[in-house]
């Protein structure tokens, strides 16, 4: 009985792994064909080069990739996700550059970012109160910090 019990376990779990796992992204006629105009005999150097300088000129600028460029000239110790929401954000993330605290978020909304062009931003959190912070912005990216770093400003501004 204890073998029917637990085979019954087992193959119900079995079913709902399988239930939920992610389907692969279906690839669209523009990947269908880029994938069947690239052969071993017409890759050359050339094409390689105009295949990278396209897509980074389409790509948007991320969280990712700020933190990533920023990384390559800076050390970034301990990095932690915020909770952007709380601020008005779509997403953030905190890191210590030394044992200065540096906070990265994205905003859709205009006035946020144009108040973060001033050079301080102002955050209401309900129940915690208002705190000021220095700001610098990139895009839709705004950095907030207590402590000042230029190299850490510097490489967050240079991001592209």
């Amino acid at each position: 009985m204890k073998k029917v019990i637990l085979l019954i376990l087992v193959l119900a779990l079995t079913i709902f792994a399988v239930g939920c796992g992610e389907d692969a992204p279906e690839s669209t006629a523009e990947e269908n064909t880029v994938s069947e105009n690239i052969t071993s005999e017409n890759i050359t150097s050339e094409n390689v080069t105009t295949v990278k300088e396209t897509t980074s000129a389409k790509a948007d600028l991320t969280l990712d990739y700020l933190i990533d460029s920023v990384g390559k000239k800076v050390t970034i110790g301990q990095t932690s996700e915020k909770s952007a929401e709380m601020i008005g954000a779509k997403e953030g993330i905190g890191f210590f550059v030394g044992d200065k605290s540096f906070e990265i978020y994205r905003f859709d909304d205009e006035t946020k970012i144009n108040e973060a062009k001033t050079g301080i931003f102002k955050l209401t959190i309900e129940g915690f109160g208002e705190f000021e912070y220095n700001s610098v912005v990139n895009e839709n990216f705004v950095m907030i910090y207590k402590e000042a770093d230029e190299a850490v400003i510097n490489a967050f501004k240079e991001v592209k």
